[in-house]
């Protein structure tokens, strides 16, 4: 998914660097050159950048797959198909079985039809259900199941607010990589889908 992206990513960058060289050759923007020199070296570079990035998530992927932590079931809630595809992408780098809901209803259907998860993970601004509503179903159908908000706004989340009596914690957006392994990596996480 994500590497999908990158490659789309270099197809626009490569785009950019030709409709440039067009327009260089055209007199009518001779006044133009500088600037559009620079445009042309800075889609060069954003372009190197994405190959090493595209290179450091093939070597990413291999560590995973050679040295993954035990893996868990995990549900991902997001009501934005883009943050669920990397996230679920990063997830299932890091060794873990994932998945994805584009909505609590949808969420919650999984579960109610029996399927069990050793962690969710449930953004907090969704339409139609918000995550919190999300987090009580689940508490209701599924007890014991860990359940973690994601928010852009986990700050304004006071540690006394009695919504995180519904959850194990909060976490920020965008997702710092090491604290999502550390709680993955958590001996509590035990698998409860066996």
């Amino acid at each position: 998914m994500a590497s999908g992206a990158a490659h789309d990513l270099n197809h626009a960058l490569h785009l950019i660097v030709l409709r440039v060289a067009t327009l260089q050759a055209d007199p009518r923007f001779s006044g133009a050159r500088p600037a559009l020199e620079a445009l042309a070296e800075g889609a060069d570079d954003a372009a190197r950048i994405v190959g090493r990035l595209q290179g450091c998530a093939r070597q990413t992927h291999g560590q995973a797959q050679a040295h993954s932590l035990h893996g868990h079931r995990i549900l991902l809630v997001d009501d934005q198909a883009d943050n669920l595809d990397v996230f679920r992408e990063v997830l299932e780098l890091e060794g873990q079985e994932v998945e994805a809901a584009q909505s609590g209803p949808e969420a919650l259907a999984l579960i109610e039809q029996g399927e069990r998860f050793d962690l969710v993970l449930c953004d907090v601004g969704m339409p139609e259900m918000n995550g919190w509503q999300v987090a009580a179903e689940i508490h209701r159908l599924a007890p014991g199941t860990p359940v973690w908000m994601l928010t852009g706004w986990a700050h304004e989340i006071g540690s006394g607010d009695p919504r995180r009596q519904l959850v194990e914690g909060v976490l920020a957006k965008p997702i710092d990589l090491e604290e999502l392994r550390e709680l993955l990596a958590e001996p509590a996480l035990e698998r409860v889908t066996h």
